[in-house]
């Protein structure tokens, strides 16, 4: 099965597989929950949560005049400021379009 940028493929399928991964991430942090308050694990349970369910998609940042494919997933969003995360640096260039050669 071939899933490409935002997801695709079969929603159960993505949701069993993150299903299971939640309940790794929950197994191998176990530890360090345990040494939380209610409210501490309450932010760490949802960060988690966010973390799994986030979009993912490919951004291209210019390097060296060539563009670079760079994987992100996709955070809030106000409109006009997206928040991403991944492989990226404050000043990167990110490629948000082209022009036809002239």
């Amino acid at each position: 099965m071939r899933m490409g940028a935002g997801g695709g493929g079969d929603a159960n399928l993505q949701a069993q597989i993150r299903q299971r991964m939640l309940e790794r991430m929950q197994q191998n942090f176990a530890e360090f929950t345990r040494l939380l308050d209610e409210s501490q694990r309450q932010r760490w349970n949802a960060a988690l949560s966010s973390t799994l369910t986030a979009t993912r998609t490919t951004l291209y940042k210019l390097v060296d005049g060539r563009r670079e494919p760079v994987n992100v997933r996709v955070g809030a969003s106000d409109g006009s400021s997206t928040e991403v995360t991944g492989n990226l640096q404050e000043g990167d260039v990110i490629i948000t379009g082209e022009r036809a050669a002239r």
